[in-house]
């Protein structure tokens, strides 16, 4: 997550940024899979809230000891377990770390399969729920 595009070796563009990531998995084949930087004098301010992120490394510790860069209530360096990820599947698989550990977001109500939240039980991180 960027404030900033790199044009040349030696220039870039940079922009305000206010993000906010809610029950996202940042998952794949690297190490790290999250990179946070910001260059410049614009404002900076990323918020990860209930999510699963692949990072060995510690996430850049200069914008979270600023308050620029807020990570809560994530899991980190957990396979997502997805029920069969070559065929495109990625709904949670029974050991999943994900299953009732997002947060309910207002206004989200069907997973991407267009399967119903329950209201009762909390969310899974990612964009399909757990289904028996």
């Amino acid at each position: 997550v960027l404030n900033y595009f790199q044009i040349s070796n030696t220039e870039y563009w940079q922009g305000d940024l206010t993000a906010n990531f809610r029950n996202c998995l940042i998952y794949g084949s690297m190490d790290n899979e999250l990179f946070c930087y910001k260059k410049g004098t614009a404002s900076y301010a990323a918020t990860f809230d209930h999510c699963l992120i692949k990072s060995i490394d510690p996430l850049n510790t200069d914008l979270t000891n600023s308050g620029e860069l807020k990570i809560q209530s994530c899991i980190y360096n957990k396979d997502p377990r997805f029920v069969d990820y070559k065929k495109w599947n990625f709904r949670p698989d029974s050991a999943s770390a994900t299953i009732h550990k997002g947060m309910n977001i207002p206004g989200i109500s069907n997973d991407l399969n267009d399967l119903p939240w329950n209201a009762a039980d909390t969310f899974d991180i990612g964009a399909y729920r757990f289904v028996k």
